[in-house]
């Protein structure tokens, strides 16, 4: 899967193919606290992936108290 950020918005993350890819969750300015992996799944084995997970790991004691999570077609739909 690739995953990049878009550049006028950082914090938007666009995925453009399949597989398994993951993105640094960051606390602050440049403390890595995590990651964020998304992984297209086939739910049914009809060879078609039809579900996209999405995980959220947090390392060394961070928690996450609030996450907002949007899937969008276009960016000009994210809020």
């Amino acid at each position: 899967m690739g995953v990049s950020q878009n550049p006028s918005n950082p914090d938007v993350i666009v995925i453009n193919t399949t597989q398994t890819n993951c993105v640094q969750i960051i606390a602050g300015q440049n403390i890595v606290a995590g990651e964020l992996c998304f992984d297209d799944v086939d739910t049914d084995n009809n060879g078609y992936d039809d579900m996209l997970k999405v995980t959220y790991t947090t390392t060394n004691d961070w928690e996450l108290t609030e996450a907002h999570f949007h899937i969008a077609p276009a960016y000009r739909e994210f809020p």
